[in-house]
């Protein structure tokens, strides 16, 4: 069996069998391209259009976002004249708090030189007290020696007892030390992880450097998504005008021919009668193209 192939749109390519003459084959090459084109310009027309309704929805998100940091850079106006009226409250009261300071220091000080203080009022029957009491009655060399040696050595005892206890009580505290290390090693960490889920990290407020960087950013990518459905509308037209050519078949092409690898035309309107495979070389591939005014030649599908 002898065929071609027909080439068409972009990269698209059918294929025809030549056992018959030009005029069915016309047909069948003129329906079946043209069928095939309105398919493919619909489908991609869809898909343009999904292509633009997530466009859209990120350039809406973003713009949301955008002013929310200009919302958070510009103070607004209320907040502007509270924080003046703020700082004329503090300021009074920090005026009125020195006043009264002042006048309290003031009133201490005459109440100090008026009146004499309690201690001064004691002192003097202290002095008597002393007058009044005698010196303590001297002892003996002898007896302060004996007091002075055992006083020392109840001193060294309980210097002893002491050490003999911290020892044993240091031996019994590692032992027990040693059995609960284990077992407080993973209750601390139960007791870091619950306290880190309980109390988790609190995300600090972005500085203007970083809402400034962000916004451009955002602007950035607006401009880039303004571009592109800018060229997704265009796309969308030139398909729209395109596919009415195939929109019915009283509306296909009337005049087509055969274009080989050389450029050259077949003329195959002229060749209606003749069998094509006497005429058209086996699995040769050509474009398939409109005939129109002689003025602009040749169109391609």
């Amino acid at each position: 069996m002898s065929y071609i192939v027909v080439k068409y749109g972009y990269k698209h390519k059918m294929i025809f069998g030549t056992n018959c003459t030009f005029a069915p084959l016309i047909d069948a090459m003129r329906d079946g391209v043209c069928e095939s084109l309105a398919s493919i310009l619909a489908a991609k027309e869809a898909e343009f259009h999904k292509k633009q309704k997530e466009i859209n929805t990120a350039l809406n998100s973003d713009k949301q976002a955008l002013d929310k940091l200009v919302q958070q850079t510009e103070p607004k106006p209320d907040e502007a004249a509270e924080g003046e009226v703020e700082e004329e409250t503090k300021k009074g009261k920090d005026e009125s708090e020195k006043e009264e300071k002042k006048e309290l220091g003031g009133k201490k000080e005459d109440k100090k030189d008026a009146a004499p203080t309690k201690k001064e009022e004691k002192k003097e029957p202290a002095g008597k007290k002393e007058e009044k009491k005698g010196s303590p009655k001297k002892e003996s060399p002898k007896k302060e020696e004996k007091k002075k040696k055992e006083e020392k050595k109840k001193e060294e005892k309980k210097k002893e007892d002491k050490k003999k206890a911290s020892a044993a009580g240091a031996k019994k505290g590692s032992a027990a030390a040693a059995k609960k290390a284990g077992k407080g090693g993973k209750e601390d960490k139960k007791a870091s992880g619950e306290e880190a889920a309980a109390n988790p990290a609190e995300p600090q407020a972005p500085t203007e450097e970083e809402i400034e960087k962000q916004k451009e950013e955002l602007e950035q990518r607006i401009a880039q998504l303004k571009g592109d459905l800018d060229l997704l509308q265009q796309k969308v037209k030139t398909i729209k005008e395109t596919a009415k050519r195939f929109a019915s078949r009283d509306a296909y092409p009337k005049v087509i021919d055969l274009v080989d690898a050389n450029e050259e035309r077949k003329y195959i309107k002229t060749k209606k009668d003749i069998c094509a495979n006497t005429y058209l070389p086996d699995k040769a591939g050509f474009d398939i193209v409109e005939i129109v005014t002689p003025a602009e030649g040749l169109a391609s599908f």
